[in-house]
């Protein structure tokens, strides 16, 4: 989806990006539940894309990463991911 939009800063920024990126994944993997609600938040926000609906797929994008959030700083046994995300 990055690439496609042709935006090289863009593209730079996710990519520096990733390595968090999928270093928070591989936490949320552990919260139960999370894999199931995200994979169904992921559907919301290209369904939202694929109707060109931004002001849609933004707010489900936002309420992916409060919603990840949240669970993940809720886990007792992740004090560090806590600290980084406060």
């Amino acid at each position: 989806m990055v690439n496609s939009a042709g935006n090289l800063r863009l593209t730079r920024l996710v990519e520096v990006l990733k390595t968090q990126i999928v270093w928070i994944q591989s936490y949320a993997t552990l919260v139960p539940g999370r894999t199931d609600k995200s994979f169904r938040e992921h559907i919301e926000i290209l369904e939202a894309i694929s109707r060109r609906d931004g002001n849609t797929a933004e707010r489900a994008m936002r309420r992916h990463l409060e919603n990840t959030m949240n669970e993940l700083l809720a886990v007792d046994n992740l004090p560090v991911l806590s600290a980084l995300m406060r």
